[in-house]
């Protein structure tokens, strides 16, 4: 926690605090306030968090949850995966410690319930947010004009307001979040339950356009609640922006960007103690290497950069992308890309382990088709990979069979993130089309940017194509129902799937989890009417159908946990 008065820098930012408070000497207060910058907790991108809280209950508890809600916030924000908005980062950090708080509260009943009103002005990029359950205010002084941030969650009473929403009153909790792009010469001003009551808002605001020295107005703020012995605590936190950022890239691409492009290595070539072997795959821009990692000893793959690369900034731009995201997350059915220290990369690389097995495109271009069970088990897992994406705010962009290696022990693996689209930090009106054409989704030719339900139409095609054998669902004029290819099939799963490609993106499947709770209501229940109903009914009626179906539904709950446990 930094000192809260003076003039701080981090991250481009360079801003002015001044905090004044005030409670009865003979105790302590119930409220808490801190500044938190995330150089300090290894995160520089998410900026600095200015937090004050008011805790509810005896004197001594109240102050302890103000400082348990705070530190807990903090801790959980900056902890976050990169690949998070800030918005979602917020909410997640705020979940996480009312979870806490009222879970302590139903284990210990002798203790009294512990809850806050929370408020934390967060400040990233060029962009200045408000995150916000509970009584604390924030307003924002502008060219002269104060602007309130946010409302009180307050209910009239006959003695006093009480609050509507606390961290840590209820299993669920609602937050605000406002978010706006900060200017120089704004000023943000803080101020807690115990100072409003009894002020009037016109009286607070009028107090905030005074043009005072940000130490001298926190002072005034504090003063004007004098009388007011209800609520013996009163804290002002004012917040200038003397700085504002210049745009920058990412750490991790601005670290990328440092590193040389040099020639394509040859077999038997040594690279930072990686032994070059064979080429699994070379393109117009990157050649795929198998090699030796004589450091850890391991078989790993290496994805080199071409010169020819330079000449095209949007893959340039893709290939750090790539390499930001694959070691962001962490997913048992998405590919992950390895870390190597600063000191060993001497040249621009990607280094993944090396994957034993064949992609999807491969095996469905051979005899026999792929088997309505193992299908069923891939498809579930592709479903789960996209689901954790989804959780990270990663949307793949680029779902096909060729981005999908099964592994031997019938795992799978989602691969190259290149194109991925994240919607917490990428520009949506970036015109920039990504993917393959024949399974992307039609909104997406119109520039409406890509999300859950685009990737479930690129899931419908690829496990179409995985059970027709490679045919895809439709042609220049009509569509194939996948019964005329395949019909073993059970027709519900022809149902899931048209319904999963719908050129309506509204019609479609709403995420991958959608998706895949449909396919297990299919395997659960299965569809009596139409084309190959009785006999799906009698497949899924005979003992061994159930100990499959049993089988594959287990796989699904185990994919479902081993995703929750890693995000």
């Amino acid at each position: 926690m930094t000192d809260p008065n003076g003039s701080l820098s981090t991250g481009g930012w360079t801003l002015g605090v001044a905090v004044e408070t005030w409670h009865p000497p003979a105790e302590p207060p119930r409220e808490f306030h801190g500044i938190f910058l995330g150089e300090d907790f290894d995160c520089p991108r998410r900026g600095a968090v200015i937090g004050v809280a008011q805790g509810y209950g005896p004197v001594g508890a109240a102050h302890e949850t103000a400082q348990l809600t705070t530190q807990g916030f903090v801790e959980s924000y900056f902890g976050a995966r990169n690949t998070l908005s800030n918005a979602r980062a917020a909410g997640r950090g705020l979940a996480t410690i009312n979870s806490w708080l009222f879970t302590q509260g139903i284990t210990d009943p002798e203790q009294p319930p512990a809850s806050a009103s929370f408020l934390a002005l967060l400040l990233f990029a060029k962009q200045a947010a408000v995150v916000h359950v509970g009584e604390v205010r924030a307003y924002r002084l502008r060219h002269g004009e104060v602007i309130p941030l946010t409302f009180t969650h307050l209910r009239r009473t006959d003695r006093r307001p009480l609050p509507t929403r606390a961290v840590g009153a209820d299993h669920d909790l609602k937050v605000d979040y406002t978010e706006e792009e900060a200017e120089t010469g704004d000023r943000y001003i803080i101020v807690s339950t115990g100072l409003c009551e009894g002020i009037a808002e016109e009286r607070l605001m009028s107090l905030m356009e005074q043009d005072q020295p940000r130490d001298r107005l926190a002072e005034i703020l504090v003063a004007a609640r004098e009388g007011n012995a209800g609520r013996p605590n009163a804290t002002a936190v004012v917040v200038d922006i003397l700085n504002i950022p210049e745009a920058s890239f990412d750490d991790m691409s601005s670290t990328f960007s440092r590193l040389p492009l040099r020639p394509a290595p040859r077999d038997g070539d040594t690279v930072d103690g990686f032994l070059i072997q064979r080429t699994l795959y070379r393109s117009r821009y990157t050649l795929l290497k198998l090699a030796h990692d004589t450091l850890e000893d391991r078989e790993v793959v290496i994805k080199f950069p071409l010169p020819a690369m330079l000449q095209d900034q949007v893959f340039q731009a893709g290939f750090m992308r790539e390499a930001w995201v694959g070691a962001s997350v962490r997913s048992p059915w998405v590919a992950h890309y390895m870390t190597l220290s600063p000191e060993r990369q001497s040249r621009l690389y990607l280094v993944l382990p090396y994957y034993r097995g064949e992609t999807l495109e491969h095996r469905l271009l051979r005899t026999p088709p792929i088997s309505f069970a193992d299908g069923m088990g891939i498809a579930f897992k592709l479903c789960a990979a996209v689901r954790d994406l989804e959780a990270l705010q990663v949307i793949h962009r680029d779902l096909k069979p060729e981005n999908i290696i099964l592994l031997a022990n019938g795992d799978v693996r989602l691969l190259d993130l290149g194109l991925a689209y994240l919607p917490g930090l990428d520009d949506p009106d970036d015109s920039r089309l990504g993917g393959t054409t024949r399974y992307m989704a039609p909104e997406l030719f119109g520039k409406t940017p890509a999300g859950p339900r685009s990737e479930v139409f690129s899931l419908g095609v690829t496990i179409y194509r995985m059970f027709s054998g490679g045919e895809f669902p439709f042609g220049r004029r009509e569509s194939y129902p996948l019964a005329r290819l395949r019909p073993d099939i059970p027709p519900w799963l022809g149902m899931c799937l048209k319904r999963a490609i719908d050129i309506d993106p509204e019609q479609r499947f709403a995420n991958a989890e959608a998706f895949s709770k449909a396919l297990e209501e299919g395997l659960l229940h299965g569809a009596k009417d139409g084309p190959g109903g009785q006999e799906w009914a009698l497949w899924r009626n005979s003992r061994h159908t159930w100990q499959l179906l049993s089988a594959l539904l287990a796989a699904a709950l185990v994919i479902s946990l081993a995703s929750r446990f890693l995000r």
